[in-house]
C-alpha cells in the first residue's frame, strides 16, 4: 500500500511550451502514475508540494525556453524534479540553474527512486495514448507560459506572416487546441533512437532504441477504435526502424492497423528518408487506402554534402524523386518536414538546394531548426561554423519562398 503523508501531497506537471509529442506522452504517464498512486493532481505549480517539468533541448531556443522555465519553477515551495531531454542533452548547463533532482528521458522509470513507497511502479504502467497538454487554461499562469514561448519562436519571421498566418492560427489554436488534442488517439511504437546524426543530442537524452512488442501496439489501436477515436498517430523517434530488435518490421505494423475496416485515419510521426525509400514498395500499397492522412519526413537538408557530413542519407536526388511520386500520386496526403539551416561548412548553394527539394515537395509545413553545437556530438567539433548573421540571413531567405510558396513555417 502507497503510504502517503499525513496531508495528500498535490503535483504539478507541465511539458514546456514546444515539448515533443513523445515528451507528452511522458508528461501524461508521469500524471497517471501519481494518480493511480493517490496523489492530488492541481492546475498551478503555487499550490503543488512536488512539480515535475517535462523538458525539451531539441535546439537552443527548446533548451532557452526550459532553463527560463526551471529558473521560474524554483520560485514556488514544491519540489522540483527537471525530466525530458535537458537533463540528458546539457546537464552541466541545468545544474547551473538547478541544483536539485533531475531525471533525463532515458531513466525516467527510475522516478521510482524518489517515492519508494509507491504502490504502482511506473515501468508496470501503461503507455499513456494522450498528449499532455501544455497549457490548460486562457488567461492564467500556463496562457502567459504558451505566449511567451510562442513570440520567442516567431521573432525571426516577417512582419507580414505573424499577422496573416501565425497570429490568427495561435489565437485559434487557444480555443481548440485541447479539443484537437483529445481528438487525436496516440501510440508511441518504440524508445530512444538508433540513428547517429552528427547534429543531434537527442540519442544521449533518449537511450538505447527499443521497439513496443508488435501485440502490444496492436491492442492499443484496437482500445482506440472501440473507445471511438478516428485520428491515430503513430509516434517514435524514428518509426521507420520498428521493429528491427523484435524480428518485424514498420510495414507489419501498420499493415497489422490495416486490417480492421472501421472510418479511421494515420498520420506517421518521425519516417527517415532512408526507410521510406527502403519500404517504397510497402507503402505504395499502404497508401492506396487512403487510411495514411499525413507523414512527416524530416529532410534536414537538399545538399548532399551537408547531408553527409551530418550523417543522414545523402542522395538527394532519390529523395526528390520519392517525394514527386508522393505529391502526384497521392495528393491529399498531408507532408511535413524538418530542415536545419547553419549546419557547419553550410553554403548558400546548399540553401538554395534545400529550398528547390522543399519547392518539389510541396511540403504543407517546414519546421526550421536553427543549428548549434549539441554538447558532445560530432557536429560541434566541426571548424567551418557558420556566423549567426549569416544564418538570420538565410532564415529570412527560406522565410520568404515559403511564404511565397504559401507553405507554413515556425522555427524552432
Amino acid at each position: 500500500m502507497n503510504t502517503l503523508p499525513n496531508h495528500i501531497r498535490k503535483v504539478f506537471v507541465e511539458a514546456t511550451y514546444f515539448s515533443c509529442n513523445r515528451r507528452k506522452l511522458d508528461a501524461q504517464k508521469l500524471q497517471n502514475y501519481f494518480e493511480i498512486n493517490g496523489y492530488e493532481m492541481v492546475n498551478s505549480p503555487e499550490t503543488a508540494d512536488i512539480i515535475l517539468l517535462v523538458t525539451c533541448a531539441v535546439s537552443l531556443n527548446r533548451e532557452n525556453e526550459s532553463i527560463c522555465r526551471v529558473s521560474d519553477l524554483k520560485k514556488f515551495q514544491g519540489d522540483l524534479i527537471v525530466c525530458g531531454c535537458l537533463p540528458g542533452i546539457n546537464k552541466q548547463r541545468l545544474e547551473l540553474a538547478h541544483d536539485g533532482k533531475s531525471i533525463p528521458t532515458s531513466d525516467l522509470s527510475t522516478i521510482d527512486a524518489y517515492f519508494p513507497t509507491m504502490r504502482f511502479k511506473f515501468a508496470d504502467l501503461e503507455d499513456a495514448n494522450a498528449y499532455y497538454p501544455t497549457y490548460r487554461k486562457i488567461f492564467d499562469y500556463d496562457f502567459i507560459q504558451a505566449m511567451s514561448g510562442k513570440f520567442q519562436s516567431v521573432k525571426n519571421l516577417s512582419f507580414k506572416y505573424i499577422i496573416t498566418k501565425k497570429l490568427p492560427g495561435f489565437v485559434k489554436n487557444l480555443y481548440n487546441r485541447q479539443s484537437t488534442a483529445a481528438e487525436v488517439f496516440p501510440i508511441r511504437i518504440s524508445w530512444g533512437c538508433d540513428r547517429n546524426c552528427s547534429y543531434c543530442g537527442i540519442r544521449s537524452a533518449v537511450g538505447r532504441f527499443h521497439s513496443k512488442p508488435l501485440e502490444i501496439c496492436h491492442a492499443e489501436f484496437m482500445k482506440g477504435l472501440s473507445s471511438g477515436y478516428k485520428k491515430f498517430e503513430i509516434i517514435a523517434d524514428n518509426v521507420g526502424a520498428y521493429g528491427a530488435d523484435i524480428g518485424s518490421t514498420f510495414p507489419d505494423l501498420i499493415n497489422l492497423f490495416l486490417e480492421a475496416q472501421e472510418d479511421y485515419s494515420i498520420q506517421i510521426w518521425n519516417l527517415s528518408p532512408s526507410f521510406l525509400l527502403k519500404y517504397r514498395h510497402d507503402f505504395a500499397v499502404i497508401l492506396q487506402t487512403g487510411k495514411i492522412s499525413g507523414i512527416h519526413f524530416p529532410v534536414q537538408s537538399g545538399s548532399d554534402r551537408i547531408l553527409k557530413s551530418m550523417h543522414r542519407y545523402s542522395n538527394h536526388s532519390k529523395v526528390a524523386e520519392l517525394l514527386i511520386w508522393l505529391k502526384d500520386e497521392f495528393p491529399n496526403l498531408n507532408l511535413t518536414t524538418d530542415i536545419i539551416l547553419g549546419f557547419p561548412g553550410e553554403k548558400e548553394e546548399d540553401v538554395e538546394k534545400t529550398i528547390d527539394l522543399i519547392r518539389k515537395a510541396y511540403f504543407k509545413m517546414v519546421d526550421i531548426f536553427i543549428y548549434y553545437d549539441a554538447p558532445r556530438t560530432p557536429a560541434s567539433t566541426l571548424s567551418d561554423k557558420v556566423p549567426h548573421k549569416v544564418i538570420n540571413q538565410r532564415l529570412r531567405r527560406v522565410a520568404k519562398a515559403l511564404e511565397d510558396m504559401d507553405i507554413a513555417y515556425q522555427v524552432s
